[in-house]
């Protein structure tokens, strides 16, 4: 048995790594070499305590002896142990080797904080201070919304354009490097139907600076707040937009996002009337495990969503898939049909709210469009459109999630719907000009 230590100082110009292989007490007889060297590493060998070996003049105190039978005897001994243990000292600095390798890839703290901008450069959102923040809402003066995360102000940049700051409340459990690790994933996300973000903020409170959606948000047009959505078409081309949207937190973004909280407060209308989704990829809930079952995001979290927006099966699971985004897109689809908000407000002042689906599906089974249609709309919608846009809604919000659609699934069937609507209305058009072209009667004298 033998005894090695290793010694190794990563902070030495040349790197230096000695290795130090003690043979203490072991009666052996012969000749050594005290150093080995393995370049640039350095072995020591220390024979402490073996009063019949012979040194190579080096400082050790060794006593020697004539035996030239005891020296016989002991030659293959000293060899083996001297090859043993530059074998040794060979595989101890190829280990070292590696794990050094390794540790020069890893960025040193001093480095992750010189870069930490440099995500947010790359894929143009920018670090702001609170002193900017300040400036931008003019001290947080006008406030626009409020949601699960916190107020919104808003705020005007320098270049004069407008942006949404969302600032997190204390109680959203996020720290620091959660709102980094999100901020990250946030700033990769970039689609036509996806509020931008713009930047961020991590002093004195955590803040998001989005985009601003100058047109609101669709809740607000149905609900007498904002824009009325009066033509069926435009409510059609926002709920086929917040459908691509949605596919694409699904399907193209790696890892996968699942939204958590569509509602129609969280689709905004750009100025062009786009549809986009606004408030994804936060951490609204504090998560107990993830993983992924059968190819599918499947997030183990406290159950949270919006009243009326809530998927019961994730309710009773506890599991979110991407079929809950799926469940409130159904509602959404509900509420673009019939202009009235996810939990019905009843007749009378006794009466107990209800729900969107439980409202609707009586008449749907009547055939009665007339008492699902919100009168509001213009007379520019076909039935044939408005039930297949029905159909479309009951599939998303059946009780199985395994049975619903997936959103590009949707998104097919919208576009599809809306091209119904499209050839229906050029039939029309040509229609009306054959008939008028019918009715001129040319008088010629």
């Amino acid at each position: 048995m033998f005894n090695f230590s290793l010694l190794a100082n990563s902070r030495l110009r040349n790197e230096s790594l000695v290795l130090i292989v003690k043979f203490l007490h072991k009666r052996f007889t012969g000749q050594i070499q005290y150093v080995f060297f393995v370049k640039p590493y350095s072995v020591l060998c220390s024979f402490a305590g073996n009063a019949y070996l012979c040194n190579d003049g080096s400082n050790q105190k060794f006593c020697t002896i004539n035996s030239s039978s005891n020296k016989k005897s002991n030659l293959g001994l000293v060899v083996g142990a001297a090859v043993g243990c530059v074998a040794l000292a060979l595989l101890i600095v190829l280990c070292v080797a590696l794990y050094r390798k390794k540790t020069k890839q890893r960025p040193s703290p001093e480095t992750v904080s010189h870069n930490r901008s440099i995500v947010s450069t790359e894929n143009r959102a920018q670090e702001f201070t609170y002193h900017d923040i300040k400036l931008m809402t003019k001290d947080f003066k006008k406030q626009i919304g409020k949601g699960g995360f916190g107020p919104v102000y808003l705020g005007t940049q320098k270049n004069g354009k407008n942006v949404a700051v969302k600032v997190l409340s204390r109680d959203s459990g996020q720290g620091e490097n959660e709102f980094r690790n999100e901020v990250e994933l946030l700033s990769r996300v970039h689609h036509k139907n996806l509020v931008s973000l713009v930047g961020y903020c991590i002093e004195a409170q955590l803040i998001l600076v989005y985009e601003f959606m100058e047109n609101g948000s669709v809740f607000d047009a149905l609900n007498g707040k904002g824009l009325n959505l009066t033509l069926w078409k435009d409510r059609m081309q926002i709920a086929a937009d917040a459908a691509e949207g949605l596919d694409y937190l699904h399907r193209g973004c790696d890892p996968s996002i699942i939204h958590r909280d569509v509602k129609s407060s969280n689709i905004l209308l750009s100025k062009e009337f786009e549809g986009k989704i606004s408030d994804f990829g936060i951490s609204k809930a504090k998560k107990y495990d993830t993983s992924t079952i059968t190819g599918e995001s499947q997030l183990y979290t406290v159950v949270q969503g919006s009243f009326g927006y809530l998927d019961p099966a994730y309710a009773e699971s506890n599991i979110a898939t991407h079929s809950i985004d799926v469940y409130a897109f159904g509602i959404v689809l509900l509420e673009l049909i019939s202009g009235k908000p996810p939990m019905i407000q009843p007749a009378t002042e006794t009466g107990e709210y209800i729900h969107i689906v439980q409202w609707a599906r009586p008449h749907i089974e009547r055939g009665d469009l007339s008492s699902i249609i919100d009168p509001r709309l213009s007379d520019d919608w076909t039935a044939a459109c408005i039930w297949k846009v029905i159909d479309i809604a009951l599939l998303c919000v059946d009780h199985h999630p395994k049975n619903r659609p997936t959103m590009n699934e949707v998104k097919l069937e919208l576009q599809s719907a809306i091209s119904m609507e499209l050839q229906s209305s050029l039939d029309d058009t040509a229609e009306h000009m054959t008939s008028f072209t019918e009715n001129i009667h040319v008088d010629v004298r």
